[in-house]
C-alpha cells in the first residue's frame, strides 16, 4: 500500500447530499464514491484500500501514456 494514502468519509454539507468515501494518495484523489452512510463509506474504503496498489499502477500507466503521446 502507498505510504501517503489516506481513506476518509466526508460528511454531507447539507441534507440531501451523499456522504463521500474518498481515497487520497499524496493529496490526489485516487477514488471517490458517493455512499448512503458512514458505515457504508467505511466498508467501501476498506475494499478500495485493498485495491490501492492496482489503482496506483493504473494511474501511473495513464500518466505515462499521456506523456508519451
Amino acid at each position: 500500500m502507498a505510504e501517503n494514502a489516506e481513506a476518509v468519509v466526508y460528511y454531507p454539507p447539507k441534507q440531501g447530499c451523499p456522504y463521500l468515501a474518498v481515497v487520497l494518495v499524496d493529496g490526489r484523489v485516487m477514488a471517490c464514491q458517493p455512499v448512503r452512510s458512514l458505515s457504508e463509506g467505511e466498508m467501501v474504503l476498506a475494499a478500495t484500500m485493498k485495491e490501492l496498489p492496482r489503482l496506483i499502477a493504473e494511474a501511473k500507466a495513464e500518466a505515462k501514456e499521456e506523456t508519451d503521446a
